[in-house]
């Protein structure tokens, strides 16, 4: 059962995000295994959300992660998106195309308040 600190952590990112943030187009695909054919369907669905302004990477090193040219870390607050996020999307900041290689859930409690997500030209 979510408690207060949801609602209000929720609440929080929502504001901050959309007096801040900028919409965007972003198009979440979902893929569709056919095991009698060996094909896959993939579906897309287009939405409009405000994402934070882009930031990039974290500059501590970490063993192991490749920090590319044209990556940047957008946050989406839960409650204003009817979707999650996931690696695979795409997203169209300032008319150029970014693939999410990495979504962060970022909890307030038990639910989730915002999803930062790594973008990559």
């Amino acid at each position: 059962m979510p408690g207060q600190l949801d609602t209000k952590m929720r609440a929080v990112a929502e504001t901050l995000i959309e007096r801040f943030g900028k919409v965007v187009d972003w198009t979440s695909y979902s893929d569709s295994p056919d095991p009698a054919t060996g094909t896959v369907t993939r579906t897309a669905s287009s939405h409009t959300p405000t994402i934070s302004p882009p930031v990039g990477p974290n500059q501590n090193y970490v063993a192991g992660q490749v920090i590319e040219q044209g990556e940047f870390d957008v946050m989406l607050a839960a409650s204003a998106i009817s979707f999650v996020p996931k690696v695979g999307d795409e997203v169209d900041i300032d008319s150029v195309i970014y693939t999410v290689v990495k979504v962060d859930w970022i909890y307030s409690g038990i639910q989730v308040a915002a999803y930062k997500c790594t973008v990559r030209r």
